[in-house]
């Protein structure tokens, strides 16, 4: 796994590629201070589609940020080649801290990302807050 910050210097990167290196998960906000970045690259890796990734997954979506190359999932097998631009909260695995929670118009996801906090978001992504 990289370490936390490991990014936080390179504020004006504006590409970053991970590509093949054998990434299986990301720690929470690891490309927060990543304010420029428009394209994104982890394809080849063997990632685990679980909660934390989720959080990349928002922030390609909330900045429209571009994948290079579709990266996809590797683990869970329920998962297994899903694309991560096609992945959808519902279908992530986060044992007990995933918690669904309906209202009166349609379901609301929530997810825990670690250290107090977490994201709740329509199931289409249309909408996501992060607490």
């Amino acid at each position: 796994m990289l370490p936390n910050g490991i990014f936080d210097v390179l504020t004006k990167l504006e590409t970053l590629n991970l590509g093949n290196n054998n990434i299986t998960t990301l720690p929470n906000g690891i490309f927060d201070a990543l304010t420029k970045l428009q394209k994104l690259g982890l394809y080849g890796n063997p990632l685990i589609c679980n909660c934390p990734l989720v959080d990349i997954v928002l922030l390609v979506k909330r900045r429209r940020l571009q994948w290079i190359l579709g990266p996809s999932c590797h683990s869970p097998v329920t998962l297994r080649k899903t694309l991560l631009k096609d992945l959808k909260l519902q279908e992530v695995i986060c044992d007990s801290d995933f918690i669904p929670v309906s209202t009166d118009a349609e379901t609301v996801f929530s997810t825990i990302t670690g250290f107090g906090k977490y994201s709740t978001c329509t199931k289409h992504f249309e909408q996501c807050i992060q607490h």
